[in-house]
């Protein structure tokens, strides 16, 4: 059996959350190069799935056992679980798994916001086909 992992105390606006699937993008290469510095103690990555295990008192648009997804806040999703800020959590619909969640939040993100340009319209187009093809 494998040690459980330690989280802190969970505060008023944020949610534990066990792991599922967790992205991997480019960027953390260079965190782990140390190219993109990371204070201690921190973890890496960004962006992942899983499944709320608790919510603090003031949290109020996910619920324990909600599947949901996030990219971006502080480092630390290669991890079985952590805390996290509970307004960074996207609860998924059915028809998206877990690992098709973890693997696209910081690149719809992106296509989401990025630049209104040429690029990002083509971008946003492969994007939204992608979302109806993984639906």
């Amino acid at each position: 059996m494998r040690p459980r992992t330690f989280l802190p105390h969970i505060h008023a606006t944020q949610s534990r959350v066990r792991h599922t699937a967790v992205g991997l993008n480019y960027v953390d290469i260079y965190v782990r190069s140390g190219l993109y510095p990371a204070s201690p103690p921190s973890g890496i990555g960004t962006e992942a799935a899983g499944v709320v295990e608790a919510i603090g008192p003031d949290v109020a648009d996910v619920r324990p056992g909600d599947r949901v997804a996030y990219a971006g806040g502080p480092l630390g999703a290669y991890a079985e679980a952590r805390i996290i800020p509970a307004d960074r959590l996207v609860v998924l619909p059915d028809g998206i798994s877990d690992i098709q969640a973890a693997a696209m939040m910081l690149k719809g993100l992106t296509a989401q916001t990025a630049p209104d340009s040429t690029t990002a319209k083509r971008s946003c187009a492969i994007a939204n086909r992608s979302a109806r093809f993984a639906a």
